[in-house]
């Protein structure tokens, strides 16, 4: 190589935007923002998009990044059909070189079939229709890649294979498509699976705000008019989100993500309460957190592992005092029917209000519910819609709200699965984030929402009085998060 080509190499190949400024590509913000998050190593990224945000260009260019900055590295390409996988990413490929620095033309060769690197065998990427495992089975090498476009039609058995063989350093695993369908290995990456992937979304209206050049803001319109704004043409098409008629998941993604993202200040002025809500685990893999929540904002959060129950306790102790809340400004609502009955006594020793809140107890509304456990994180799925809740932004969090799915009882009730079904299902271990957040915010739904009652302990003084007093009965039953 020419001295002035091996400086232009080194830089580009550690460099994703002057890759890009090679290929005469300018990205656009939300394409800025995936090409970063390569660059540092994330190795599982999820994009969800509408159509016409550049999805096929961003995933020409990672290919042809990822494969060009390592010797020899192998990247597999794969989609539901032929056509999408060379009629569309290799001539979306091509396209992007004609327009190349002249070096990058000669490093970078596209034929009918691959995309060849430095004249290299085996310096290549690959593309492969996702019909069969056997058509992406046995790639182990370092710096391998395999992205999934249109992933969303991609079968669940090929989706296992592909995350297998990213055993080897610096491997990459991306999916991207328009998200149509629901409770499939696309699907999960944003939900159930949230806590393994870096998700992104590819929103076309806000795209054609900022880029109307790129996509119609008449388009847009026009669909908007044919279809409406809430139906699932709309929001799979135009706002790269899934499907609403999910009839197994009481959390929606889209309020889930909004609240992630709002501001803590205006959110803590929406409501007066202040509480904590705690889930407390044994010694082993599962986690002890603490949210501790300001009006309708999660202000500060910890997570422990392998740590007594009662440091857990005492240390939300310590969160309040260096908050500077008086016990009487707050109440404490944590999980009675697991390590948390070992522990009550250092809130009585305290003199702090408290709830003592069983998953497993009889629903308020038990007509409608099959437990607490049900009751509790719908009551919260629909505060959340109001818009108004801000919350961590923590995949590991959303996926445990999200992925938790519900079906109906022998006498036609809402009903949460296990905490050992979500488990097993998902293989992310416990929901714990998601029992403490979900408890947090109880207190606030008491007298305002379905759950009208509680039951309130404290050695200083036996109820918080008003909505908040009730029957020491409510918290019925034994067990976790759906036990």
């Amino acid at each position: 190589m020419s001295t002035e080509w091996k400086d232009i190499y080194t830089r580009a190949r550690v460099d994703i935007l002057f890759f890009c400024e090679l290929l005469n590509f300018k990205p656009m913000d939300h394409q800025r923002e995936v090409l970063l998050a390569i660059q540092r190593g994330e190795r599982f990224v999820a994009i969800r998009s509408g159509q016409g945000p550049g999805k096929t260009t961003i995933t020409a260019v990672i290919a042809m990044w990822r494969t060009f900055r390592a010797f020899k590295a192998l990247t597999i390409l794969s989609a539901p059909s032929v056509r999408q996988c060379r009629d569309q990413f290799l001539a979306e490929c091509a396209r992007l070189l004609m327009n190349s620095h002249p070096y990058l033309q000669k490093f970078i060769e596209v034929t009918k079939s691959r995309v060849i690197i430095g004249q290299e065998r085996d310096w290549e990427i690959k593309v492969a229709t996702a019909t069969r495992s056997a058509n992406i089975s046995g790639y182990h090498q370092p710096n391998m890649t395999f992205i999934f476009d249109e992933a969303q039609g991609i079968p669940d058995d090929i989706f296992v294979t592909a995350e297998g063989t990213l055993s080897n350093p610096d491997c990459l695993f991306m999916a991207i498509g328009n998200p149509t369908v629901l409770n499939n290995s696309f699907h999960r990456c944003f939900t159930a699976k949230r806590g393994l992937w870096k998700c992104f979304v590819f929103n076309a209206e806000k795209v054609a705000e900022q880029y109307p050049a790129i996509v119609s803001p008449a388009r847009n319109k026009r669909l908007e008019e044919q279809y409406g704004r809430d139906s699932d043409i709309f929001r799979s098409r135009v706002l790269g989100e899934f499907p609403s008629a999910n009839a197994r998941s009481p959390v929606d993604l889209a309020s889930l993500e909004a609240a992630m993202k709002r501001p803590k200040g205006e959110a803590r002025l929406l409501s007066p309460v202040k509480a904590f809500g705690i889930d407390l685990a044994a010694f082993g893999d599962d986690e002890s957190v603490i949210y501790r929540r300001e009006g309708l904002a999660i202000v500060e959060e910890k997570t422990f592992r392998s740590t007594d129950p009662a440091q857990v306790m005492r240390y939300a102790l310590r969160m309040q005092q260096l908050a500077g809340w008086k016990n009487s400004d707050c109440v404490y609502v944590f999980d009675n029917g697991g390590m948390g009955a070992g522990v009550r006594h250092i809130l009585d020793e305290a003199k702090v209000r408290y709830i003592p809140f069983n998953f497993g107890g009889t629903a308020c509304d038990s007509k409608e519910y099959s437990n607490k456990a049900t009751e509790a994180l719908f009551t919260f799925a629909r505060r959340l819609k109001a818009g108004n809740i801000s919350l961590p932004d923590d995949d590991h969090l959303a996926g445990q709200l999200i992925g938790r799915l519900y079906d109906l009882d022998p006498k036609s009730r809402l009903r949460l699965e296990s905490k050992q079904a979500y488990a097993e299902r998902t293989k992310q271990g416990s929901p714990d984030r998601a029992d403490a957040l979900v408890m947090a915010f109880y207190s606030d739904v008491m007298g305002t929402g379905r759950v009208t009652k509680a039951a309130v302990g404290t050695a200083a003084r036996p109820t918080l009085g008003g909505s908040l007093s009730g029957s020491s009965g409510l918290f019925g039953g034994s067990g976790g998060f759906g036990a």
